[in-house]
Order: structure tokens, then sequence, then C-alpha cells
């Protein structure tokens, strides 16, 4: 007993130094911080069983209170958790948890390993509420749908830390070295109730090929499903909305305003999803088809994972792609998903899938070229003298290569949007043509004074053109089980 108590007073000390670290861990004159890209290159080897970290030993800060167990953390708050790595180690970060009665907002935290941050993304983390109708669509004394209140669920929901902007695929793997180790849970905006967290194996998902060889049986049948008709969302937003652009659209009246579909620009954000209960009539493969529409982000597809009672069955539906058009489309995923007798949740959940690339070598070269004109203007000012040679090539160094790499990488991006969406792309030729006018001025290194305007009006344009590019809308009529 009393070296159970020693080990206890242990955990509690090494929690403690963690949460007096938090706040010098981002102070300047650390070390830089690396991108997830550039951790993840570093991993241990992904180990097997997994830790459930103790709430009973963790230390508290803020509104964060140990209940019954459990964890309620009311607005702001840290948890610090201890526990001891056997060897090295990577693991998945999951998080049991669920919403207090009265918050709305999406949770927003980080998470730190010894008291600092381990990579970027882990600074700016968020977890999703559980949303639900408090009831049917009901109509109002002149037959029109009402929108059902949307309120939060009491359900738990069990969530694998992820990055918030889905430029990764996958959950993030956090690496520990042998020994003890704190593992903290810091709050900026909570209103939850943490009910366990664990550090789970990464679980490897199989190609389909490798999936379906494992499973036969053809199912018969067809079941339609109301794509409204959800039983959690992510969002509020998420609710039914009505469309009266088709007459096949379900249901419909020629009078009546009928809510027939969900989506559209509430479900453009990623990281949002729906869910529905599906009933299987047997053991069997089974295929699933989508009535959609996709007509606000033109010329590009949006990405949809599509996962069953919580698990990916195979890497294909990590990114089902709904194509751009202006009418309503069927789309019938050509892979099967073996399904058992009984109730299932079909999860569907907005992510940037091929995108994901691409927004973040986006990132890094506005982030480059930002730098560059800074120490343009440090030079020549925001308003440079036309009839000054301020001689930027020599007094910026590398300016000439920033803009030429930059440039390489515009070109590249203009081909694989083209590729991607399948031909000529008003989004393509606006990227070459900025390619172009930084190619030029690399030429004429002497004329960045006389464009320093336009240079900063494209990569003003350049941001804003990712941030859309991270939009993924889709709206649902309904879907079948084949």
């Amino acid at each position: 007993m009393l070296k159970r108590h020693l080990k206890m007073v242990m955990e509690m000390l090494c929690c403690l130094l963690a949460v007096f670290a938090l706040t010098g861990a981002m102070q300047p004159g650390h070390a830089e911080i690396l991108d997830y890209d550039e951790y993840a290159v570093q991993q241990s080897a992904v180990s097997d069983g997994l830790f459930v970290l103790d709430a009973e030993t963790a230390v508290l800060t803020g509104d964060a209170v140990l209940e019954s167990g459990q964890i309620s953390i009311d607005e702001t708050g840290s948890v610090a958790y201890c526990f001891t790595a056997e060897a090295d180690c990577a693991y998945q970060l999951e998080i049991t948890y669920r919403s207090i009665e009265g918050k709305r907002n999406d949770v927003e935290y980080a998470v730190l390993v010894d008291g600092g941050v381990p990579f970027s993304e882990a600074s700016k983390l968020k977890m999703r509420r559980v949303w639900k109708s408090a009831g049917p669509i009901t109509q109002t004394n002149q037959g029109d749908d009402i929108v059902p209140e949307q309120v939060l669920a009491e359900d738990s929901c069990v969530y694998l830390v992820q990055d918030s902007d889905g430029l990764y695929a996958e959950p993030f793997l956090f690496r520990f070295s042998a020994g003890e180790h704190t593992l903290t849970l810091d709050f900026a905006r909570a209103g939850i109730i943490i009910e366990q967290v664990r550090l789970v194996p990464a679980q490897a998902i199989a190609a389909y090929a490798d999936y379906i060889a494992r499973y036969d049986g053809a199912s018969t049948g067809v079941q339609k499903y109301e794509a409204e008709l959800t039983c959690r969302t992510s969002s509020p937003a998420l609710a039914p909305i009505y469309d009266k652009s088709s007459a096949a659209t379900t249901p419909s009246s020629p009078v009546n305003l009928r809510l027939n579909t969900i989506g559209a620009y509430n479900w453009e954000d990623t990281g949002l999803w729906v869910e529905w209960e599906i009933t299987v009539p047997e053991d069997g493969l089974y295929d699933l088809a989508f009535r959609y529409r996709q007509s606000l982000s033109e010329g590009f597809f949006s990405s949809r994972k599509i996962t069953v009672d919580g698990a990916l069955p195979y890497q294909e539906l990590a990114d089902i792609r709904f194509e751009y058009g202006n009418d309503w489309q069927m789309l019938r995923i050509p892979t099967s998903i073996y399904l058992t007798k009984g109730s299932h949740i079909l999860r569907m959940e907005s992510t940037t899938g091929a995108m994901a690339e691409y927004i973040k070598m986006l990132q890094d070269m506005i982030l480059e070229l930002n730098t560059l004109y800074r120490q343009i203007i440090m030079i020549t000012g925001t308003s440079p003298d036309i009839f000054q040679d301020y001689n930027l090539k020599n007094a910026v160094p590398g300016m000439v290569d920033t803009l030429r790499a930059a440039a390489d990488e515009l070109y590249l991006l203009a081909d694989e949007i083209e590729s991607l969406s399948g031909g000529d792309n008003s989004e393509a030729s606006y990227l070459r043509s900025v390619a172009y006018q930084l190619d030029d001025v690399a030429d004429r290194p002497e004329t960045m004074k006389d464009r320093l305007d336009t240079f900063k009006s494209n990569l003003s344009a350049l941001a804003t053109w990712m941030l859309e590019l991270k939009d993924q809308p889709v709206e649902l009529d309904c879907f079948y089980l084949l």
C-alpha cells in the first residue's frame, strides 16, 4: 500500500512539473516547433497494447474538476496525466467525452507532451460536439415542413485526435521514449466531461483488394434512406434543408416546402460529419449509392470519408469524391462493404482528400513569399520610390531563388488541378498567371519595386484561394443500400 501511495505521489509531482512548464514551453528562445510531417519522420515504432491514463492521479488546473472518476471542464483548464513507457513507442490518442449541457461551440484544446508542444498542429485542435434532432419533422398549418430543433446529444463520443484542418488522413501519432512522461490536454474552450483518455496503437487499414478477399456472399434487395433523416451530426447547422429545383428530390410537393436534403454550404468545413442508422437484412456484401449535388465548389470535387460503426473498412473509403455539376447526380461507390445482419451506424465525414498535399504545399509557399515580402519592404517601404535603385537582387539574398521555386510549384499545382478535375480549369489558369508573374520578376528583379502592390495582391489572393480549397460542400438527397 505504501509503495502504491509513493508511486501516486511521484506521478503527481511529475504532472505538476509539466504544468509549470506549460507557460514556458512556447516562450521566445525555445527551439522551433516541427510540423507533423517533420515530426512523423522521427516516429518510434508503433507498439501493441494500450495505456488507460489515470484520471485519479491527474493534475487539474482552471475549471477542471474530478467527479466519480470523470473530469468535468466547464470553460478552460488543463488535465495532466502521467504514465511510464516501458520502451520507445508511438500511439494514437483516444478521448471519450460528452458535452456539458448548454455548451454549443466546438471544443478547442492543445496536446502537450512533457510540457511542450510535440508538433505545431497539436497546438490548435478541435473536438466536435454531438447533435441530434429533438423530434421528427412537423408541419405548419399551411402544410410547410418545420426544421426540428437541434439539441445536444447525451451520447458519449469516442474521438481519435487528428488534424483540425483535415490535412492528414490518419489520426496523429504521439512519440514517447522509454521512461516517465506527462501528457497534458490544455483546453482554451471546453464545456465537456472527459470519461476516459487512452493511448492506443494505430490500426493498419487494408487496401480494398485485401479486404474483399476475406469476404464473399452477395446480398439481395434495395433499401432507400432519406439523407436528411440523420441520427447524429457534428453541428447544429447540419439540419434538414429544402430543395425545389427537382421534382425527383424526395419527399417533394408542388405546393409546400419539404425538408428533403442535407448539407450544401452547411457541410463544407473539414471534420463535419453526419451519421445514419441503417438496418441490414442479412449478412453479405453491399454497395452504397448517393443522390447528390455539388454545385458550389466550381470545377472541383468534394471529398468524404465513410466509416461503419466507427471504423474505416478499407483505405479507398477515406476519399470518396463527389464531382462538380449544376444538376443532381448519382454516385455508386465502386467498392463493396461487408455488413452483418442487424443495425449499423454509417458516418460520412468531410475531408480534404487528395487536395491535402496541395494545400500544405500552398501553406508553405505562401509563408515563404510573405517572409520575402516583409524583407523587401524593410528596404523599400510599402511605397517604393520608382526613381531609386534598391538593388533588391543583392539586398535580399535568395529573392530570385524563392520566386522561381514558388513559380515552379504553382505550375506543378496547376497541372495537378487540371488532372484531378479532368480538363481545363479556370483556377489552374489563374495559378499559371501568378506563376508567370513570379517568373518574370525573377528574370527582372529590378522591377520588383514597381510591382510590389501586385505581388502583395497575389499573395492575398493565393491565401484566399487556399482557404476556399479547403471547403468541401456536398448536398445529399438520399442514399441506397444495394
